[in-house]
């Protein structure tokens, strides 16, 4: 547990030193900071300031225009920079990799190639991290993005502990060229007190190799295949694959303005995942479905339809809605309700905490118990009930009653769902919620039962 007075004050006094002639910039970045002084372990409402923070950062680079966010189906991950970023669509299949470079490049450049490769390579290896995650850390480290909104140079103060190498870090700049705007002959040789000017730094600093963790388990494992070869990528043949992806694929360039008014040039790699992609995810997660299936007295092929429509088994969803996993469960929410019932624990699951599979599948089946048993527990029809369970998941369990009676009551509605068959009871759901959210969900949830109630979705094509 971190107590967040303590962070605030040790982040608010590193941030005033570095940035005491940009009002905008100090309140902006002290703010954010102290939402990051929020206890680690469960965070509360720490991630939806992170998400708009970061999607202002991403403005300024990218332009408004090219703000991505990650979505149910669409997992994005940003650079530390903000400057690369990877795209991948879990339900169409597409996958787009693009760097920022400084505008005079020449995006032809093999050497352009050879660092879209070293992205692809990235994307399969690294430990997959929302990007208000990576943030979260950023400003936990201390280490924010000071040049976000800044078009002009800036002076720094050298401060005790201080190295060159530390204020490159920390300004995003390359440390030759803040030597070079200071004429310094030595990196080694900087004092206390002294001024330095910090140039505005490139729109991308390509730092590729090192700063990613390896992942146990590739997050696109048995995804992707070698257009040239046939062979499923793997840990081992992925370095190949990526030099010969970006043969293969080519790469697009273009000239892109920022938000802060910079020109950049933007390089582009689109990929596309194997055609069966979908169904090797579902047959990776159907273990641990079966599992919590089983202990909660679900139906399996139930508890497979609402994933899919959830998330397309993406492992990484996160909604701006604030909710997280492969069955989207929101932290105050199904996510509290959840670990309440499970441990006897009044506990807010964290966004990371839901992105866990094992944990995410867990309580994502205990909530829809709850909702079966306790919140829709007086009706008397178990498919009835099953019905409503799921109309609730989705929309909430006032919104079903407001199908029935018009009033957002479960109490008030459950004698008109008693006298009605099960038949009627969904017709009403899927044709009276009263978001057409809940009706699609519906439609889609209960026609997906019935594949996988099927062998067919197991079996390799």
């Amino acid at each position: 547990m971190v107590d967040s007075r303590a962070g605030f004050w040790q982040y608010s006094t590193m941030v005033k030193l570095v940035m005491y002639k940009n009002t905008y910039m100090l309140v902006l970045i002290t703010a954010v900071i102290f939402f990051a002084g929020v206890p680690q372990a469960f965070p509360q409402n720490t991630y939806p300031h992170a998400r708009n923070l970061l999607n202002q950062l991403v403005a300024q680079k990218w332009g408004e225009a090219r703000v991505v966010s990650p979505s149910p189906t669409v997992f994005v991950q940003y650079e530390s920079d903000l400057g690369e970023r990877w795209i991948v669509d879990f339900e169409s299949g597409d996958v787009t990799l693009e760097c920022l470079w400084p505008a005079e490049t020449n995006l032809n450049d093999p050497s352009v190639g050879s660092c879209m490769a070293c992205a692809v390579s990235n994307l399969f290896l690294s430990v997959p991290l929302l990007p208000e995650e990576m943030l979260l850390k950023q400003q936990q480290a201390g280490l924010i993005h000071a040049q976000a909104a800044r078009s002009q140079p800036e002076e720094y103060i050298v401060r005790k502990g201080d190295t060159l190498s530390r204020i490159s870090l920390l300004m995003q700049v390359p440390m030759e060229s803040i030597m070079e705007a200071n004429a310094l002959p030595d990196p080694n040789k900087i004092r206390i007190g002294q001024r330095l000017l910090i140039p505005v730094s490139p729109p991308h600093m390509h730092k590729h190799g090192g700063e990613h963790q390896r992942a146990d388990e590739s997050m696109l494992r048995d995804q992707l295949i070698d257009p040239e070869t046939g062979e499923v990528i793997n840990f081992d043949n992925v370095s190949d694959y990526s030099q010969r992806a970006i043969k293969n694929y080519g790469v697009q360039g273009e000239l892109i303005n920022g938000g802060d008014g910079l020109p950049r040039g933007l390089s582009r790699v689109k990929l596309t995942l194997a055609e069966q992609h979908l169904q090797i995810r579902a047959r990776r997660y159907y273990p641990m479905v079966l599992e919590n299936a089983k202990r909660f007295g679900h139906d399996p092929a139930l508890i497979m339809a609402i994933i899919h429509t959830e998330s397309a088994f993406n492992p990484m969803a996160a909604s701006g809605a604030d909710a997280y996993g492969l069955m989207q469960l929101v932290p105050s929410a199904g996510g509290r309700e959840a670990y309440r019932w499970l441990h006897s624990k009044d506990i807010e699951p964290s966004p990371a905490y839901l992105l866990r599979p094992r944990e995410n599948l867990e309580l994502g089946t205990a909530y829809i118990k709850i909702l079966q048993d306790r919140i829709f527990g007086d009706v008397i029809n178990s498919q009835s009930r099953l019905y409503c369970a799921v109309a609730a998941y989705n929309g909430g369990a006032g919104n079903v009653g407001r199908a029935f009676t018009g009033i957002k009551s479960v109490q008030n509605s459950v004698n008109r769902i008693n006298s009605r068959s099960s038949a009627q009871v969904l017709s009403t759901l899927r044709n009276k919620a009263p978001y057409q959210e809940t009706r699609d969900y519906m439609e889609k949830v209960f026609q997906r039962v019935a594949l996988y109630r099927t062998a067919q979705w197991q079996i390799a094509q």
